[in-house]
C-alpha cells in the first residue's frame, strides 16, 4: 500500500508540473492560445513596394518586415540610455521601440536616423518635441519625431482597428507598415513594424519592443493607434532619401 501511495504521489507531482507548465505557456506566453491567420485567409493580395533599396531582390516593404522580425528574434534588452558614441545608436544587444524601427529601415537599405536628423535640421519648427534644440544623438529615437517624419514623407493609412467599423479593411494593413502608438493620455510613446500574420479579424501582428516577453505578437489593439504609415521611397523627395552606408 505504501508503495502505491508513493507512486500515486509521484504521478500527481508529474501531472501538476505538466498542467502548470501548459497553463504557463498558454496564459503567459500565449503559445497555443493565439491562432494566426494569413493574407490568404482574407483573400488579401500583398502590396509590394516599387523600390528595392538594398538590391537584394526583395521589395522594401517585405524587407522592412524582415528587418523588424529579425530584431524581434534577436530580442535586445530594453534600454533607452542616452549614448554619445556611434551616432547615439545602441549596440545590437540593447534597444527600444524606435531602435527596432530604424534597424528595420537599415536592413531595407535606408538610414532612417540620418533622414530624421537632416529633416529636423532643415525644418526644426515641424518637430515640437525638439523644442528648437536639436540633438542628433537622440532625436531619431523619439517616437514623436518619427511620427512627424512619417506624416510628412510616408503614405498615411487607416487607423481603424474595429472590425465592426465600416472604415476597417484588413487589406489596408500590410507587412512592412509602420505604426505609431500611445497609451493613456500619452499619444506617442511607442512604435513598431507590422508583420504578415493576422488575428481572426485580419489585423496584423506587430514586431515591437516594449520590454515584453515576445517582441512579435498580436498586441496592436492594446495600444492607442495614432499613425499608420507605408514608406514608399518612390514618392519621397530625392533630397530626403538617404541610403544606409552613403
Amino acid at each position: 500500500m505504501r508503495g502505491r501511495a508513493i507512486v500515486g504521489t509521484i504521478v500527481g507531482v508529474i501531472l501538476f508540473i505538466a498542467i502548470g507548465g501548459a497553463a504557463y505557456l498558454i496564459g503567459v506566453r500565449g503559445v497555443g492560445a493565439q491562432k494566426t491567420f494569413s493574407d490568404d485567409d482574407f483573400a488579401i493580395e500583398r502590396v509590394a513596394s516599387p523600390a528595392d533599396a538594398n538590391g537584394n531582390g526583395v521589395d522594401d516593404y517585405w524587407d522592412l518586415w524582415l528587418g523588424g522580425k529579425a530584431e524581434a528574434d534577436r530580442h535586445p534588452r530594453y534600454d533607452g540610455a542616452y549614448l554619445t558614441t556611434n551616432r547615439g545608436m545602441p549596440g545590437p544587444e540593447t534597444g527600444v521601440c524606435t531602435d527596432l524601427v530604424w534597424r528595420a529601415f537599415r536592413d531595407a537599405g535606408y538610414d532612417l536616423p540620418a533622414m530624421i536628423n537632416a529633416d529636423i535640421a532643415a525644418h526644426p519648427g515641424d518637430y515640437p518635441r525638439v523644442a528648437g534644440k536639436p540633438d542628433p544623438l537622440i532625436d531619431y529615437r523619439r517616437v514623436p519625431n518619427l511620427h512627424v517624419f512619417l506624416t510628412k514623407y510616408a503614405i498615411s493609412l487607416s487607423t481603424s482597428t474595429d472590425p465592426a467599423s465600416s472604415e476597417f479593411n484588413p487589406a489596408d494593413w500590410q507587412a512592412g507598415d509602420i505604426v505609431t502608438l500611445g497609451e493613456g493620455s500619452k499619444p506617442l510613446t511607442h512604435t513598431g513594424v507590422l508583420g504578415p500574420d493576422r488575428d481572426k479579424d485580419g489585423l496584423p501582428w506587430i514586431a515591437h519592443n516594449a520590454a515584453q516577453r515576445e517582441l512579435y505578437d498580436n498586441g496592436l489593439r492594446n495600444w492607442t493607434l495614432n499613425g499608420h504609415f507605408r514608406f514608399d521611397a518612390s514618392k519621397v523627395p530625392a533630397d530626403v532619401l538617404k541610403r544606409w552606408g552613403d
